[in-house]
């Protein structure tokens, strides 16, 4: 009888162990994130990402700016009283201007 490969799932089905690939080790191990064991026994470890967080920081930027200062003016509010109004935390929220009373845009 000859032995055909099985895939990753029928193995699992099966209560088989899963091949891991050899070589590098992946980002993370069973125990958190890779060790970076510190230069000096004075400074601590380092914890690293893998991969960079976050995005561009909406609020503040100028697109923002000018969309709050329409909106300011749209809803009679000066900016100072915008700036602290629910529906700017919407708008920043959303990153949009449309239906900040209720509603709104799916993101």
């Amino acid at each position: 009888m000859m032995k055909q490969s099985m895939g990753q799932h029928k193995r699992m089905a099966m209560g088989m162990a899963i091949p891991q690939p050899k070589g590098k080790t992946t980002a993370f191990k069973m125990g958190g994130l890779l060790d970076n064991k510190p230069k000096d026994a004075k400074q601590p470890a380092k914890k690293t990402m893998p991969f960079k967080k976050g995005g561009m920081a909406w609020e503040g930027s100028a697109k923002d700016e000018a969309q709050d200062k329409k909106l300011a003016k749209k809803h009679h509010m000066s900016m100072k009283a915008w700036e602290k109004s629910p529906m700017d935390a919407k708008h920043d929220r959303q990153k949009s201007m449309k239906g900040l009373k209720r509603g709104g845009k799916a993101c």
